[in-house]
């Protein structure tokens, strides 16, 4: 058996789908179908009910099939630690506070868009999709972790 003999000294101050703080929030189930789906990630409606998929199954510019970011989620398989694989059920935030993964500089108040073809999360619109009634809440200088505020 293994034995930890490093740490650091400092953990992470957020990860990619935990939640932000505590605010009235929603959170959802439902099955990742497709293709596995990050934590901090977008997920779409799937062919069935009560399924979710990644961005890259919808068209661009299409928001009626948003359905929410993924949650990250302490008692995922082990090996499969940062992601739902197919067949999971994932915990999709409708409504609250986020921390997600920006491919951009975003400030607070910017509207957040979602590229189709990766899933990518920014404030631009070229090539993305708008999320209804979803604002940046923090703000990044570039690349990084951000609040994204849904609902």
């Amino acid at each position: 058996m293994a034995v930890q003999t490093t740490y650091n000294e400092r953990h992470a101050a957020a990860y990619p789908g935990m939640r932000a703080n505590l605010v009235p929030e929603t959170v959802i189930s439902r099955t990742v179908a497709n293709a596995e789906l990050g934590f901090g990630a977008v997920a779409v409606q799937a062919a069935a009910d009560h399924e979710v998929a990644p961005a890259t199954d919808l068209e661009t510019g299409d928001p009626g099939g948003f359905v929410g970011i993924t949650v990250r989620d302490q008692a995922i398989d082990p090996s499969s630690p940062n992601e739902y694989r197919v067949g999971d059920t994932a915990a999709i935030m409708t409504k609250g506070t986020i921390w997600v993964q920006t491919y951009e500089a975003v400030s607070a108040g910017d509207p957040v868009y979602f590229v189709t073809a990766t899933g990518a999360l920014g404030k631009s619109s070229a090539s993305a999709t708008l999320i209804p009634g979803a604002r940046w809440d923090t703000s990044t200088p570039g690349a990084g972790l951000a609040i994204v505020r849904l609902g």
